[in-house]
């Protein structure tokens, strides 16, 4: 995958006119200059940022010239093949992300999947787009172990709020990309937002990221009306991606 940094005006206003994930990570109690510098907010970044599958959660690019420095903040606009990405860490430890979803890259598949032998979408349903179960706890794992390591840095000595959103979902529904995998029901959104703010302490996160993010999953996937949620084959997604067994 190529990833280039874009610096529009509109970049932001890109990204949230598609469907897209919006994270926002912040200690409970704000402090402007939590971090004096802007060189550490990006040694931060470097050392924090998820490597898990091909690319990184944030995306941060090592290129000087690319990194965009603002007033207490850093950040970037990242275009890839697939994806939009921007995001922006400050001074106070408070960082955003707002991210296309990468399955937007694949309108293709939509016809595929209602045409699938098994599937039990209707007819008559005119889906806006797909979110893909395994990209989706993918991308909650990422969330939160990028969170356990800002915490482990000691940044959210107050605590931490995590709030992810799913944005411009309404008629998206679960499917899975791979056309192999036996994946039946039917489990819309019938919202066209959804998320919920959650706080936790550092010793919390940092002990059990990746069981948070499981259950976050989940808490979404109910919200498509999916109620028998597999968590023992979920969790077992989830270990191969942070062992890096994919």
């Amino acid at each position: 995958m190529v990833y280039k940094v874009v610096d529009k005006e509109k970049f932001v206003e890109l990204i949230k006119s598609s469907p897209h994930w919006r994270v926002l990570i912040r200690p409970v109690s704000f402090n402007p200059n939590l971090i004096s510098k802007l060189p550490e907010l990006w040694q931060i970044m470097e050392a924090c940022s998820v490597y898990l599958r091909g690319w990184t959660f944030p995306m941060v690019d090592n290129r000087i010239a690319k990194r965009i420095n603002g007033n207490d903040w850093i950040g970037a606009n990242i275009t890839s093949r697939s994806d939009r990405e921007h995001w922006r860490f400050y001074q106070s430890g408070q960082f955003i992300d707002i991210n296309e979803f990468r399955e937007n890259s694949y309108p293709e598949y939509l016809n595929e999947i209602k045409n699938r032998p098994y599937t039990e979408i209707p007819n008559d349903f005119k889906p806006s787009g797909f979110l893909d179960v395994t990209l989706t706890l993918y991308r909650v794992t990422e969330i939160f172990e990028f969170a356990a390591r800002l915490a482990n840095k000691g940044l959210f000595k107050s605590g931490i709020k995590i709030s992810i959103e799913l944005n411009g979902i309404k008629d998206h529904f679960l499917a899975t990309l791979d056309p192999h995998r036996f994946f039946t029901g039917f489990y819309p959104a019938t919202s066209n937002k959804l998320g919920e703010p959650r706080q936790y302490t550092s010793q919390e996160l940092i002990a059990n990221s990746s069981r948070l993010a499981l259950e976050t999953v989940v808490w979404f996937f109910n919200r498509f009306s999916w109620m028998d949620v597999p968590t023992t084959a979920l969790e077992e997604t989830q270990r191969k991606l942070l062992e890096r067994r994919l």
